[in-house]
C-alpha cells in the first residue's frame, strides 16, 4: 500500500475516533489529543482534496509535504520564542517527561504548515467545485504605496 493511501485511511478512521476519544476522555489518547486530531484532519483533508481535484499534496508531492512538516517545527519555535517574552499561552494536556514530551511537541509542531496548506487546498477545491465561476468575485484591491504603508503601519502597531 502506498504511503498516501495509508495516511488517507488513517485520517478517515482517525478523525471520528479522535473526536470520540476527546469527548469520552479516553487515556492515553485524551492527553495527547492534539496530535491525533490534527494529523487525522490533515490526512482526511488531503484525501478530500484528491477526490475533488484529482491531485493532492501528499499523493503528488510527498517530498514537499514532509518538507513542510519538518520545517513546521523551527517555524513554530519562532512563535515559542516570542511567547517566552509575551507569556500569551501555555499548553494543557501535554505529556510530562522530557523524552515523551519532546517527541510529542515535535509531532504537534510538525502539523502547522501541512495544516495550513491542506486547509488552503481544501478551501480552493471546494470553491472550484461549488462556486459557478470557481473563484470568489469581488472588487479588485488597488495596491498602492499608501495601501502598503497603511498595512505596514497597522501590522507594526499590532
Amino acid at each position: 500500500m502506498k504511503v498516501h493511501r495509508l495516511a488517507w485511511v488513517t485520517g478517515l478512521v482517525g478523525l471520528p475516533l479522535s473526536h470520540y476519544w476527546l469527548v469520552a476522555q479516553i487515556e492515553p489518547f485524551y492527553s495527547s489529543i492534539y496530535c491525533f486530531l490534527w494529523w487525522s484532519y490533515i490526512f482526511a483533508a488531503d484525501f478530500a482534496v484528491y477526490r475533488l481535484r484529482g491531485h493532492s499534496l501528499l499523493r503528488d508531492q510527498p517530498r514537499e509535504f514532509w518538507f513542510l512538516a519538518v520545517w513546521s517545527v523551527p517555524v513554530w519555535l519562532v512563535f515559542e520564542l516570542a511567547n517566552l517574552r509575551l507569556q500569551n499561552w501555555y499548553y494543557v494536556m501535554s505529556p510530562y517527561g522530557f523524552s515523551w514530551a519532546t517527541f510529542y511537541l515535535i509531532l504537534a509542531f510538525a502539523t502547522v504548515l501541512p495544516g495550513i496548506f491542506e486547509t488552503a487546498s481544501l478551501v480552493l477545491a471546494l470553491m472550484q467545485k461549488f462556486l459557478p465561476s470557481g473563484t470568489i468575485r469581488g472588487r479588485p484591491f488597488a495596491v498602492s504605496r499608501l495601501n502598503i504603508g497603511l498595512q505596514l503601519a497597522l501590522g507594526v502597531a499590532m
